[in-house]
């Protein structure tokens, strides 16, 4: 998220139990700071076994153990911002300057990047694949760079934890290509790029794909600290609490495609506005005007590349209907 020359990208990892009273307290403190800041976050929630059972953490217990262990995690609730270790990056909520709040978020998230961080995902029938290029922007960079990919689902809903809570947003559900994560080494110059492929298949505690969410990030693993991180979401408006209750799912055919694919909007349009189709980085590969009293739209798909694509209805800047197009020959 750009501001002038300066990124933000702050990083909010949350340790927390389902069973406890006092982590569900936490939850709210952690959930209104995201909300608060949403163009800020990026909020990774480690279920944890201890104090008590949390059913989520028996899905894969290995990446919020490994995390706790790296950060020495003594209970939880707990919460570490941008990845430091030190006490200034810290926050246990014990008390209200253990918490997080506005102004310690802005002051560590207007950094000018070091490295420039280049995700790509796609989310395919059964599974996720994608890539994540490092790029050096500084001449002499001698600190030694660990990269991680996290798989997280924005909205669960199918476990209970204490006072009856249903929904856990952010959930972390694996780390690839493991919960240490990727050394990257130390040999770094301008322009010097080191390039992670990865996959992972989809889970069967997984509940809804089109909640998933991929976070790369990088740490200095010298000084402690995120230097950068990249986000890709499987549909617009992922995470977001308040989606408009407008929105529609289109319906979309042939699909897969070839040649042309046509796209209904379930009733005759009320305004002008536009069909896009988006690829998984978030870039607009073709737009098509909607007039107003059309029910069907018409689209040549095939100038698109092999693959999966967004396609978003928009009106005003304002998203009326999604749906997902896959694009085969």
């Amino acid at each position: 998220f750009y501001v002038g020359e300066r990124v933000r990208f702050s990083v909010l990892e949350h340790f927390t139990n389902s069973s406890s009273s006092e982590a569900i307290a936490a939850d709210e403190v952690v959930e209104q700071f995201v909300t608060d800041n949403s163009s800020l976050v990026i909020d990774l929630q480690y279920h944890m076994d201890y104090p008590g059972e949390d059913p989520m953490n028996l899905n894969n217990p290995v990446p919020p153990t490994v995390r706790a262990f790296n950060y020495g995690v003594p209970a939880v609730p707990y919460a570490v911002l941008n990845g430091g270790s030190g006490p200034e990056y810290r926050y246990d909520f014990s008390d209200a300057s253990e918490e997080p709040d506005e102004e310690v978020l802005l002051s560590s998230s207007l950094e000018i990047p070091l490295f420039d961080v280049n995700l790509n995902t796609n989310f395919l029938t059964s599974m996720l694949e994608g890539s994540v290029r490092v790029t050096c922007k500084q001449n002499g960079f001698s600190s030694n760079i660990q990269l991680y990919v996290v798989v997280i689902e924005s909205l669960v809903t199918s476990y209970t934890g204490a006072d009856q809570t249903t929904e856990f947003r952010n959930v972390v559900l694996d780390m690839l290509p493991s919960a240490s994560g990727k050394l990257l080494g130390n040999e770094w110059g301008s322009g010097v790029s080191k390039t992670l492929n990865f996959s992972w298949n989809y889970a069967s505690y997984l509940e809804n794909e089109e909640d998933l969410i991929v976070v790369a990030f990088i740490m200095d693993r010298d000084h402690d600290k995120i230097l950068q991180s990249a986000i890709v979401e499987y549909s617009p408006g992922t995470g977001e609490e308040n989606r408009l209750a407008t929105e529609k799912l289109l319906a979309i055919y042939p699909n897969p495609a070839r040649e042309y694919v046509y796209i209904n909007f379930g009733s005759e349009v009320e305004q002008a506005g536009e069909i896009r189709i988006v690829d998984l980085a978030g870039r607009s590969l073709l737009i098509s005007e909607v007039l107003p009293g059309q029910t069907i739209q018409k689209l040549d798909v095939s100038g698109l590349s092999q693959g999966a694509y967004l396609v978003q209805w928009m009106e005003s800047g304002i998203l009326k209907g999604r749906g997902k197009l896959l694009r085969s020959f």
